[in-house]
């Protein structure tokens, strides 16, 4: 896969708040990103971030405070996370 284009796959529930996070590697698994829209649920939010060009949904706890406008670290799981071929879709791992 050298060389070759791929997609990157993570599902909401499996980016956190930084504040909230049990493992975090600043550089691996961390990036800072401008909070858009919180559709508040109650026990849970869904932030819409956008990171550079990149929009991304995350699932933080009720008890996050994130404002809109904010910029905020989040966390990814790599361990759930995916990564697809984007030619065809195939998944790599």
């Amino acid at each position: 896969m050298i060389g070759k284009e791929a997609i990157f796959g993570i599902r909401p529930e499996d980016i956190y708040d930084a504040l909230f996070a049990q493992v975090k590697i600043p550089g691996e698994n961390m990036v800072k990103g401008k909070v858009e829209i919180i559709e508040n649920l109650g026990g849970e939010k869904i932030v819409h971030l956008k990171v550079g060009d990149i929009a991304i949904q995350a699932k933080f706890p009720g008890e996050s405070r994130v404002k809109e406008g904010q910029e905020v670290e989040v966390v990814f799981d790599m361990r759930r996370a995916h990564v697809f071929k984007k030619e065809s879709g195939e998944a790599i791992f």
